[in-house]
């Protein structure tokens, strides 16, 4: 069976049955996984996520219609599963790398899987409260949503704590997948009730009013072919709270995990109306300078770089000592490189930032000070881009031949680091811990073979040093200004 022919089976049973029921179903899957996840680890939960966003967008909304049930959301998960592997199979046909198979399924997968603690919302408050201009982004989202950021980072530590009490505290299952009374009886207690109010409304699909939910779930993704939607699942994380007449449902925690990390990026960048990359760019550079100074590591900024080689253009903004190399880019993937991750549609975003990076800030510098081959290049960003580390990284991004040839001049690419802030902390957080340079943690694994290497620089550090409570003091700093 085609694709189209698939699909067009799936939307069929969608428009079918019930949409209450449809969505009933499927949300008491995805609890049912959610609560014993050991015995579902091999099922794509993330499929139910695309099905959701087809389900809301294809529904006819007759009121009487067939319910569905298990038997018929399992026959929709099958469906689904062959429209995937169908164009897994076409793509290997098509002699795609599986460099570009895995970062396909990275894209899919990885972003709900990261977990989320106390840390991730330090980070958000130190990264848009103490990282740049505070009332910028605190106006626009005031704008947006009616929320000032202090409030959202609150209210969203709050429902954290929340759904995830049974595995803070270690209780019996207690979890139900529902937003309920207690709940809002906190959120209106601790904060003004326009903003409990606020918060919970633009997190929501209301199935109530489905024509806003069609128009919400349709504001997800410029991507129109369904088969590759299906490789963008995190999307709905911008709306994890589903509202079935008058219960708040959570779709999965998972997914919340995902909303609690990039919310704020996500909703400012859509109305920003300057240089967002830019702007976020130099709040990293802000982020980043904060560690430094905490582990009175010895740098050159930009200006002092600048100063030092002579040079007014491709620089970068850290040098370290032990030649360690550092600039920061407020870049992220849009939709096309993470569902199309071909080498072409990657350097095509990437060629004015992470590409530029390599291509032209790193080598010139090392050109400049004469470097020996084992210095590293680290390129920061606040947003996950699953483009790894190492040698296959630098040959997915750069296919030129002249261009690999004149990096190589000046530099290893098996000494090449993508990392987004959370990787940043916790590289930065080891070496406090143990009284180590980056190059001390880094190095051994820049030695070891492609087999070997793991997909994130944190696994590595989780390998060999374990999973040190943090000690850094900006972000321990910045948690107990969120007052709750």
């Amino acid at each position: 069976m085609k694709n189209e022919n698939i699909f067009k089976s799936i939307q069929y049973e969608i428009r079918g049955r019930s949409i209450y029921s449809l969505v009933s179903e499927q949300l008491n899957v995805l609890l049912q996984i959610d609560l014993d996840q050991k015995r579902y680890i091999s099922m794509p939960y993330w499929h139910l996520f695309s099905l959701l966003r087809w389900t809301i967008i294809y529904s006819s909304g007759k009121i009487i219609l067939p319910d569905s049930n298990r038997i018929h959301i399992i026959s929709l998960l099958n469906l689904i599963n062959e429209l995937e592997d169908l164009h897994q199979k076409e793509r290997l046909s098509e002699k795609k790398t599986w460099s570009e198979i895995f970062h396909l399924i990275a894209n899919q997968q990885f972003e709900q899987q990261i977990p989320v603690d106390k840390y991730t919302f330090a980070r958000q408050y130190c990264f848009y409260m103490d990282s740049g201009e505070d009332s910028l982004f605190d106006k626009l989202l005031l704008q947006i949503l009616g929320i000032p950021i202090s409030e959202f980072i609150k209210l969203s530590l709050i429902t954290y704590l929340y759904i995830n009490f049974d595995q803070i505290e270690q209780k019996e299952q207690n979890y139900n997948g529902r937003l309920n009374n207690d709940y809002f009886q906190v959120i209106k207690k601790l904060l003004a009730w326009n903003f409990a109010d606020n918060y919970i409304n633009s997190l929501t699909i209301d199935l109530n009013n489905l024509e806003e939910s069609k128009k919400r779930i349709k504001s997800l993704s410029k991507i129109n072919n369904p088969t590759l939607q299906l490789f963008e699942p995190y999307k709905l994380s911008l709306f994890p709270i589903i509202k079935i007449k008058n219960e708040y449902r959570i779709i999965h925690r998972n997914l919340f995990n995902v909303n609690f990390r990039n919310y704020l990026y996500d909703v400012l960048k859509s109305t920003y109306k300057g240089d967002f990359t830019q702007i976020i760019g130099k709040r990293v550079e802000n982020y980043v300078k904060k560690g430094l100074d905490e582990l009175r590591i010895k740098y050159l900024n930009e200006k002092e770089i600048e100063e030092k080689v002579g040079i007014k253009s491709k620089l970068i903004d850290f040098l370290l000592d032990n030649e360690v190399m550092i600039e920061c880019k407020g870049i992220e993937l849009p939709s096309l490189p993470s569902v199309a991750p071909t080498s072409d549609n990657i350097s095509k975003y990437l060629k004015d930032s992470i590409l530029k990076a390599l291509k032209d800030q790193f080598t010139a510098v090392a050109n400049k000070l004469c470097f020996s081959k084992k210095a590293i290049c680290i390129i920061i960003t606040l947003k996950e881009l699953n483009l790894g580390f190492g040698k296959n990284t630098f040959e997915n991004l750069i296919s030129d031949p002249s261009d690999r040839k004149n990096f190589q001049k000046y530099l290893d690419p098996q000494r090449i680091f993508i990392l987004p802030l959370e990787e940043w902390d916790i590289l930065l957080n080891t070496c406090k811990v143990n009284s180590l340079k980056i190059n001390d943690v880094l190095d051994p694994v820049i030695d070891l073979d492609s087999i070997n290497r793991k997909k994130f620089i944190s696994m590595h550090i989780f390998e060999k040093y374990g999973r040190n409570n943090f000690e850094l003091n900006y972000l321990n700093e910045a948690y107990k200004r969120i007052k709750l």
